[in-house]
């Protein structure tokens, strides 16, 4: 209480007057304690909030090997989600989504399109993005989950990839797995299969990921290969053989 108001306190004839300038100061404590109770609280959800895993650059760099360079698929589609953002980039033989938990300022349906260069430079906001003009459909196609899996280490796919020479290689899957000339060390789940894969595309998908191992999803040799790592989807189609 200001010395004021207890000067008026210790000298007011009236008691009456007196018990109101108490309750007076009482209040504005009881209004200035709640207040200061909400700022710690707010303080102490800040601290227990932990990072995300990863941030709206670490999304957009993961789908970025999958986007095209004509038209609309040469950016990037942003879709808000009431748990965060799905990032998209697809062109005629590749469709990447990453799901990230980013506080994006998008409502849940929102889509903006964020150019492919302005994405490649990093520290992205969405306010460098456009409203999404008519990005693919691209949802028909992850309606059919592949049956079957291919289990390999992720390295050695990846060196092989990386050394293939062709534009497209054999997959053979079998009791022996093989990509072209090299023998693979992969468990694979269904029966014989033989497809054509791009090398560098494939490649451009297995270096977005961090896990030992991989899986490679199929159905046949005319549907996309799948390649999924928590809430990164990579699909890749297969191509002919000659």
């Amino acid at each position: 209480m200001p010395l004021r108001d207890i000067s008026l306190v210790l000298t007011q004839a009236d008691p009456a007057s007196a018990h109101r300038l108490i309750d007076r100061h009482a209040k504005e404590l009881a209004h200035r304690l709640s207040v200061a109770r909400d700022l710690l609280a707010a303080v102490r959800r800040c601290l227990d909030e932990e990072e995300p895993d990863v941030t709206f650059d670490d999304a957009l760099r993961q789908v970025l090997p999958a986007v095209g360079d004509r038209g609309i698929l040469s950016s990037v589609l942003v879709e808000g989600l009431a748990s965060g953002v799905r990032v998209v980039g697809a062109d005629s033989y590749r469709l990447a989504i990453r799901e990230a938990p980013v506080v994006a300022g998008l409502d849940d349906g929102d889509r903006i399109l964020i150019p492919a260069d302005v994405a490649r430079r990093g520290g992205v906001r969405m306010e460098d993005g456009i409203p999404a003009g008519p990005f693919p459909d691209y949802r028909p196609v992850l309606s059919h989950e592949p049956r079957h899996r291919l289990v390999v280490r992720r390295a050695t796919l990846l060196e092989f990839a990386e050394r293939a020479r062709a534009t497209v290689v054999p997959l053979l899957l079998g009791d022996d797995v093989s990509l072209g000339s090299h023998a693979l060390p992969g468990r694979w789940d269904g029966p014989p299969l033989a497809l054509g894969v791009h090398p560098g595309f494939l490649a451009d998908g297995l270096r977005c990921l961090s896990g030992d191992e991989v899986q490679l999803a199929l159905t046949d040799h005319c549907r996309p290969i799948w390649v999924r790592e928590d809430d990164f989807l990579y699909l890749v189609m297969p191509s002919p053989l000659t």
